[in-house]
This record gives structure tokens, C-alpha cells and sequence, in this order.
């Protein structure tokens, strides 16, 4: 529209004005000091813990918390990404990424295989806006509440104590891994792995058997 210069309040020629519908950004929570931010998922992260990693001595394992609860996301990222294990009674979900293992848990991030903490923080900002981005993004999604891809044998061998102790009732750990993924034997049947020595590897190994849906018996 066209107003005249005097009722514009400025001198000279007629000034023009575009007048343009509201947003939907600026139509949610706007102040009149232009458009107001969409609320995120996850607002920030920070790493609590850096210990080593089993299944790879010479990388590291992080652990990092987070702002707010991100299970929302879940299925959503199910379902445009390959290869993840979703959990989700117990709100879970690892990703498997160039020989990388990221599980979320609703108030927390485990990385794994991780070379060193500046590779953490580079991967923890790109899963935030990959979390953020999804949940925006979930009215085109059709989420998948699908289990998704199964535990591989050699990656439970990997967090074994690896003796053949035999004391399992399997003449190998690796016939033990392979029996722990068929779920047909329980992971307390191990006994080694429930010492001191192997506390780590346990921890390592009854999360990834949790995130994929596995009953674990104490």
C-alpha cells in the first residue's frame, strides 16, 4: 500500500509499505521485537565422564548430560535413520556411525570408539542438530517404533572377558556370544564378567543389551 509523504511522517514522495501475514515463528511467543525462537529439544550438552573404551583400548568413552528429556525424538529419528536400535519401553536408541556407537537414553548421550574428546564434542553438536532438526521436522515423519537392527555376536565377543573359561557351559566366548544375542542363554552365566576386573566391559555390555530390547537378569 501507498501513503502520502505528510501522513507517513516523512517529506518527500509517497513511501510504500509491503504488508506481509504473520509468520509462524513470529506468531509463537513474539515479543514485537521480531520473530521468536522455535523451542529446541536440546537446548545444551555437557560431558560428565571420559573413560576408555573396551571394545577399543586406544579410543575413548563419553558420557554426556543434557537439557531436558529428548525421547520424543526417538522414533522419529528411527525412522530416517539406517541401522539404529530402538528401545522403546526403555526410551533408547543407539546409532551406529562410521564404526561408532551413540546410544541416547532420555537424559543422557553414550558415546563409544571415540578418538578423543574434541571428536566427542564435534559429534555432540551434530547429533543435537540432528535431534533438533528430526523433532521440528516429525509432522513429515512417519515414526518407526520398530526394535530396528540386531546385536551382532562378534560386537557382544568384544566386551567378554575372552578366556574361554568355559565355566559359561560353552567351550568358547564366542560361543557364548553367539548363544547371548539368540537370547538363549542369560549374560549371568558369565560369571567372570561379573567381577571387578570386568565391571566396565559389564556396563558396556548390559547397555547395549538393554537398548536392543534384551532381558537382563540380576
Amino acid at each position: 500500500m501507498k501513503l502520502p509523504a505528510h501522513r507517513a511522517g516523512l517529506p518527500g514522495k509517497e513511501v510504500s509499505f509491503i504488508l506481509c501475514p504473520l509468520t509462524r515463528l513470529s506468531r509463537i511467543g513474539g515479543t514485537g521485537h521480531g520473530p521468536a525462537r522455535v523451542k529446541m529439544l536440546l537446548d545444551s550438552y555437557k560431558i560428565s565422564r571420559v573413560l576408555p573404551c573396551l571394545a577399543d583400548p586406544e579410543k575413548i568413552r563419553v558420557i554426556a548430560e543434557i537439557s531436558g528429556e529428548i525421547h520424543e525424538a526417538f522414533p522419529y529419528l528411527n525412522a530416517i535413520l539406517k541401522g539404529c536400535i530402538y528401545n522403546h519401553p526403555a526410551l533408547t536408541l543407539t546409532i551406529k556411525k562410521d564404526g561408532k556407537l551413540f546410544t541416547l537414553h532420555a537424559h543422557h548421550i553414550t558415546l563409544a570408539k571415540i578418538e578423543d574428546e574434541k571428536e566427542a564434542e564435534e559429534i555432540l553438536g551434530w547429533l543435537k542438530n540432528l535431534i533438533n532438526e528430526t523433532y521440528e521436522k516429525r509432522d513429515r515423519i512417519e515414526p518407526n517404533f520398530s526394535k530396528g537392527a540386531e546385536l551382532k555376536a562378534l560386537d557382544m565377543f568384544k566386551l567378554l572377558p575372552g578366556t574361554n573359561c568355559k565355566k559359561c557351559g560353552e567351550p568358547t566366548c564366542l560361543a557364548f556370544a553367539v548363544k547371548l544375542v539368540g537370547q538363549e542363554i542369560e549374560i549371568t552365566k558369565c560369571t567372570p564378567l561379573f567381577s571387578g576386573e570386568y565391571q566396565e566391559k559389564r556396563n558396556v555390555l548390559s547397555e547395549l543389551l538393554h537398548a536392543a530390547g534384551y532381558k537382563i537378569t540380576s
